[in-house]
């Protein structure tokens, strides 16, 4: 793999299904992880969107998906070292 002929290695992985939706301006992802469904809304008035969908932009998920399993595993000891669907 050219990452690898560059130096590079893998230093952790992880899966997820995507689904993406667009309502005008405004792009909707739909993942599917592991550990989790979330949704994401960008562009110009997402926020108002994502209210008339019943959520609170307020009450946001602002942590990554790799952080998200960080603090995932340390509650969850047993949980795999990699976020893959098993």
């Amino acid at each position: 793999m050219i990452f690898a002929a560059l130096g590079y290695s893998v230093v952790t992985r992880y899966q997820k299904y995507r689904e993406d939706w667009r309502l005008g301006a405004i792009v909707i992802s739909l993942d599917r992880l592991p550990i989790g469904e979330f949704a994401e809304f960008e562009g110009d008035g997402c926020e108002v969107l994502a209210r008339r969908c019943g959520l609170d932009p307020e009450q946001a998920e602002r942590r990554n998906y790799l952080r998200i399993y960080e603090d995932y595993r340390a509650q969850h000891p047993d949980a795999p070292a990699e976020m893959i669907f098993t």
